[in-house]
């Protein structure tokens, strides 16, 4: 398992697409999604991490990653996803956006990639396995249909498509994150808790009563734009400090108390050895 560098960060955000959000095509992107490895913004992570059949999500400045991964990230990504929809004419922008991951040609794609990688990775039989998928490749009229017995692979493990399990799938998380990697973090971690206590249905509830007295009330629509009106303001705020975090006054600084905090162990370790 490795974090990725800025470099290799780069390297795949320039890939074909993958500068953009897949869903809404924000330029945030932080966050990828397996097996279709397409790349989201946070909002749009919510959204899939709201699926039914629930996909790997991964925080590219934040997590870490195998090299398999890595290697399914090289190789798919947000354009080579979106050809293919198009190519079968499947709906990118209904109500249910889980409809395309659910499809069979998406499941054909996700099996074509995962061999694909262990072609790359010199599998045993991944040759034969290759050329076998090839010739299943569905036709148009059942490419976009959904799929029957969905089943994720992310190249370590089987899931089958109705499990609702947790889906960190032993991701860990490094300390030096962007904030959008923090708040998916601390936020999934929350979303977990009140489900695991029973909590998640008597928040919907209570949320479901709240919506219905404000609609009653005829204060819905003006409550709902001071809340979109929040969100831009918060998306403002995290904006200026990934903006202020990366400044050189800031780097600057930080090396410069890096090096004082040095000099400081240094010279109480001369201290206690008597030098």
């Amino acid at each position: 398992m490795e974090t990725l560098t800025n470099a290799k960060i780069e390297s795949i955000l320039s890939l074909a697409g993958n500068n953009k959000c897949f869903e809404c095509e924000s330029p945030d992107v932080d966050w990828v999604s397996f097996p279709a490895s397409v790349f989201l913004c946070l909002n749009c992570c919510r959204r899939h991490k709201e699926f039914k059949i629930k996909p790997k999500l991964k925080s590219i400045s934040v997590s870490e990653f195998t090299q398999h991964e890595i290697k399914k990230m090289n190789l798919g990504g947000n354009a080579r996803f979106l050809s293919l929809m198009n190519e079968y004419k499947v709906s990118l922008k209904e109500p249910n956006i889980e409809y395309k991951y659910q499809t069979v040609i998406a499941l054909y794609y996700y099996k074509l990639l995962e061999v694909q990688v262990s072609k790359i990775e010199n599998s045993k039989g991944a040759d034969e396995e290759y050329n076998k998928i090839l010739g299943e490749r569905p036709t148009y009229e059942l490419g976009c249909q959904i799929s029957q017995g969905f089943v994720l692979n992310d190249g370590n493990n089987n899931e089958q498509g109705n499990n609702n399990s947790n889906n960190e799938g032993g991701t860990n998380y490094k300390t030096d994150s962007t904030l959008g990697g923090w708040f998916g973090y601390f936020g999934d971690k929350i979303n977990n808790m009140t489900e695991f206590i029973g909590l998640n249905a008597v928040i919907n509830n209570a949320s479901t009563g709240f919506n219905n007295s404000l609609e009653r009330f005829g204060i819905k629509d003006s409550v709902d734009k001071a809340i979109d009106y929040s969100k831009s303001a918060g998306e403002y705020v995290v904006d200026k400090a990934k903006e202020v975090s990366q400044s050189s006054v800031v780097v600057e600084t930080k090396e410069k108390l890096g090096q004082m905090v040095q000099n400081i162990k240094n010279t109480s370790s001369n201290f206690i050895n008597g030098q």
